[in-house]
């Protein structure tokens, strides 16, 4: 079959015409979308708004090779700042921290430097973790760096070392077994399952320059224990919320 020129040059503009279109939608996905209910309408995050815990909350973190935790009670310094493309970012005040051993349960003799502030970014994800089935995970990271934090120790007996910094990423997933993507006026964050992110590659956005996936207390891994309900705060206080977060190139870990 052959085509006249005006054939040709309107098959080509067409062909230009789809790839614009194709282009225009992979901008559209390459960024994760906040969301929020008003009236019954779903809408899309168009501007910044604020989000918080339910309550003053104690954050666990477990170092399992040290056979070491610490609790400490966390005081946000400022709201949890929601943006467009599906961003954030929130600086954590850490105070009255305790060291105690994993087993048995016994307090140590370790004082840690206070107050911790921590200055956290976090970006929304669409993980596959399985074939063909996608969740939306927050990854979290320094909001400059590698270091969340430089935690020091003190005490005559404490085996500790002096100092040791806190890096890697941490990524919350809904912790009651709806996804993120379903609205709901409070969603549960906790650490996501053990070794589900242990791929190479890190979303646009990230600040993490080697993702593996884990927390490192030194060189240790760490996990965070326990868990916070997230709800929305100021103009949005009360309102549903959900999210859906951009693809990576994270792999699904043993």
């Amino acid at each position: 079959m052959s085509y006249s020129g005006t054939q040709r040059r309107f098959i080509g503009l067409c062909s230009l015409v789809t790839l614009i279109f194709m282009v225009l939608a992979a901008s559209a996905q390459a960024k994760g979308e906040w969301f929020v209910v008003n009236k019954g309408e779903k809408i899309s995050l168009t501007s910044s708004m604020t989000a918080a815990t339910e309550q003053d909350m104690m954050v666990g973190f477990s170092v399992a090779a040290l056979n070491i935790k610490k609790l400490c009670q966390v005081f946000t310094t400022d709201a949890f700042s929601l943006s467009k493309g599906g961003s954030g970012s929130v600086t954590l005040l850490l105070g009255q921290c305790e060291v105690r051993s994993i087993a048995p349960d016994a307090k140590l003799p370790c004082e840690v430097s206070e107050p911790i502030a921590i200055n956290v970014a976090f970006l929304l994800i669409l993980h596959e973790i399985t074939k063909g089935q996608f969740n939306t995970y927050i990854l979290v990271s320094p909001q400059t760096g590698t270091v969340f934090v430089v935690v020091k120790f003190t005490g005559a007996e404490c085996t500790l070392p002096e100092e040791v910094k806190i890096t890697g990423l941490i990524v919350l997933q809904e912790g009651t077994g709806k996804a993120l993507e379903t609205n709901a006026v409070k969603h549960l964050l906790e650490q996501a399952t053990a070794g589900l992110f242990l791929g190479k590659e890190v979303p646009e956005g990230s600040k993490v320059d080697q993702p593996d996936g884990r927390l490192k207390f030194g060189a240790q891994e760490m996990r965070l224990d326990g868990s916070a309900w997230a709800k929305l705060t100021g103009a949005h206080a009360g309102l549903s919320w959900s999210a859906l977060g951009i693809t990576t190139g994270f792999k699904l870990g043993p």
